[in-house]
């Protein structure tokens, strides 16, 4: 293995392991001397490929939402082909993604981020670009029945909201009919609010 390739990968050891501490630990008990025993690595290695903590949250976070990204395309793929409509995609966006345990770090950080400004000023651009891109493949994909082409945007903002407010809720988790229950509602609702680009027709609806 080139040095590289092994600088490239002990980065990433160290990202996941970080991630791993956010899902099991939070965000303030994620401390830089439990990640390092996570990972395996030096303490000196974990400083030079992310000198401060913040460095290695930054650098954690663009892993972990490059990963979602990545693990998407099948998920789009089937959406481009007409596979699959607005119900599917709430389904498994909630299953593969946003209720998953892994997606509990994204949730962490953004709750931390809320009473850190230096956090939040790391990570927002990182998260911002996530939502772009995948309100800019949206828009692609579907169209808008009022003619408003903001609103394909906006209404997956809404359930992009709706599915972080049950990862996020009070309590502990709902039973999972009850949240089969209200993804499938919701989807009700918002479904006949799109509509597919004109030169192709959805067979999900035929």
């Amino acid at each position: 293995m080139r040095q590289e390739e092994k600088s490239q990968e002990a980065r990433r050891r160290i990202a996941e392991a970080a991630i791993d501490c956010l899902v099991e630990l939070g965000y303030h008990g994620s401390s830089t001397t439990r990640i390092v025993e996570r990972s395996g690595m030096s303490r000196g290695a974990m400083q030079h490929h992310f000198p401060s903590k913040q460095d290695l949250i930054v650098g954690a976070t663009d892993i972990l939402l490059e990963g979602v990204i990545r693990r998407s395309e099948p998920l789009l793929a089937d959406l481009e082909a007409r596979r699959i409509g607005f119900p599917e995609l709430v389904e498994r966006l909630w299953k593969h993604f946003i209720g998953s345990r892994r997606y509990q770090a994204v949730l962490e950080l953004m709750n931390a981020s809320r009473t850190d400004p230096e956090l939040q000023s790391r990570i927002t651009p990182t998260l911002d670009r996530w939502n772009r891109i995948i309100d800019e493949r949206m828009a692609r994909l579907f169209s808008s029945v009022s003619g408003d082409p903001s609103e394909v945007a906006l209404l997956m903002q809404m359930t992009r909201a709706l599915l972080r407010g049950l990862a996020l809720r009070d309590g502990g988790p709902l039973p999972p009919a009850m949240v089969r229950r209200m993804l499938e509602r919701w989807a009700q609702l918002v479904e006949p609010c799109l509509s597919w680009p004109a030169e192709k027709e959805n067979p999900c609806r035929s």
